[in-house]
This record gives structure tokens, C-alpha cells and sequence, in this order.
């Protein structure tokens, strides 16, 4: 009788069928892409602290501001 441990963990050879997985269209894309998508959004919020980028684990978490 086989082991059925060493059946399970031993690699299977991929057989003709089997297809390969494919990559997404989002990783392959440029990143002039995603700015172009959303430039009617680019400095669109407004009301926002001037330091929001420098503070943001503040603004987002409650942290105390750096220095």
C-alpha cells in the first residue's frame, strides 16, 4: 500500500490542459494610465489641512503630529 502522505505532497507534473494564469491588466499598465484616468480628480477635494500629506497617520488614526 502507498503512503498517502508522500501522494499528497508530492508535485504533480501540469498536463496539457491546464492553462496558465494570466496577469492582470492593472499591474501591466503605466502609471501615465491611472494619472490620466483620474487627472478631472486631481486637486478636486477641497477644505483639506495644508500639512494633510505630512500628517496624514494623524488625520487617519489620531497619532500625535510629527515634527
Amino acid at each position: 500500500m502507498k503512503s498517502r502522505t508522500h501522494d499528497r505532497f508530492t508535485p504533480k507534473a501540469k498536463t496539457s490542459g491546464q492553462r496558465k494564469r494570466a496577469k492582470s491588466p492593472r499591474a501591466q499598465a503605466p502609471a501615465s494610465d491611472f494619472s490620466a484616468r483620474y487627472a478631472d480628480l486631481i486637486g478636486a477635494a477641497t477644505g483639506l489641512p495644508a500639512d494633510l500629506a505630512e500628517q496624514h497617520d494623524h488625520y487617519l488614526h489620531g497619532t500625535r503630529k510629527r515634527q
